[in-house]
């Protein structure tokens, strides 16, 4: 089980200067939402990118940052001096200069103001190289990412069997309550007849079977049986490492608050409504956390 916040980064310094860092985090969401930031030279490495992360996360609000920084020889050779262009300019120059009766002075600073003298040229980045170590850093980013979200999926893991055990031993103690009530319901409406000083009908049988069908609303086993399967199916989710189980457990939640809903109208009382609402506070702070699992 893997929670959906999580952090990784990765970096490489190549032999030719080039830097290259990867830095990968997410939070909660319920579908998967990828954010990535690539220098405008490695732009055409996004859908690998997806492709990659695509095997490494299902969901949540992820955001891929990717820095490329350009030094050593790498830097030098990015660096442009446009000598022809330098050429023209102090040609040009010194040709007014002589036309209209100007000095002509000019330093090495004042070239350099020129317009276009200095060009910054990007490196070739389609060399399969230094994209290949982009996707490499991409893949060593999400694998630490991963093996984080997996250390706090961990601490949600057992937080949640904790909770998911104190709903087991309320539904215990609900058990034996919820099981008088239809024998009480019959016995006090049948006190009720006899206080009130109704006669039976000819046909007690048929009077029998009302107060079984009326007793009968009030029977909660149904409800019991799929909170038992529910919580057997849930822990068997959280307890599968291999898949994220996020959705599923959700669901889950969603089943068991019906569920308990249910129960609280039918076994209505004194005993049985401080434990449904003890139930109810309980599972929420379940549903709580499993918005941070995958």
């Amino acid at each position: 089980m893997k929670s959906m916040t999580g952090y990784g980064c990765s970096e490489k310094t190549r032999n030719d200067g080039i830097e290259l860092k990867v830095e990968l985090r997410s939070v909660n969401k319920k579908q998967l939402d990828v954010r990535i930031g690539l220098p405008s030279e490695l732009g055409e490495c996004e859908f690998e990118i997806r492709k990659i992360l695509s095997t490494y996360i299902s969901r949540g609000s992820v955001s891929l940052k990717v820095w490329m920084t350009i030094t050593g020889d790498s830097l030098k050779q990015s660096v442009k001096i446009n000598s022809g262009l330098i050429d023209f300019y102090l040609n040009n120059a010194k040709k007014l200069a002589e036309v209209h009766g100007l000095q002509y002075k000019f330093e090495a600073k004042d070239i350099y103001k020129f317009p276009f003298v200095v060009e910054q040229v990007n490196p070739d980045v389609s060399r399969g190289d230094i994209v290949n170590d982009v996707y490499d850093l991409v893949k060593e980013a999400a694998g630490q990412f991963n093996k984080n979200r997996i250390t706090e999926g961990l601490f949600l893991k057992n937080d949640i069997e904790k909770r998911l055990i104190e709903l087991e031993e309320m539904l215990v103690k609900i058990r034996p309550e919820a099981e008088k009530l239809p024998r009480l319901c019959k016995e006090r409406l049948m006190a009720k007849i006899e206080s009130e000083g109704l006669s039976l009908p000819d046909n007690e049988e048929r009077l029998l079977r009302e107060l079984v069908m009326f007793s009968d609303r009030y029977d909660v086993s149904e409800e019991m049986t799929r909170l038992n399967s529910h919580f057997s199916l849930f822990r068997k989710y959280i307890c599968d490492n291999g898949n994220s189980c996020g959705r599923s457990i959700d669901f889950l939640i969603q089943e068991m608050a019906r569920e308990i809903n249910t129960l609280g109208v039918k076994a209505a009382g004194m005993n049985t409504t401080a434990l449904v609402v003890a139930f109810k506070t309980e599972l929420e702070k379940i549903r709580e956390q499993v918005q941070n699992v995958e």
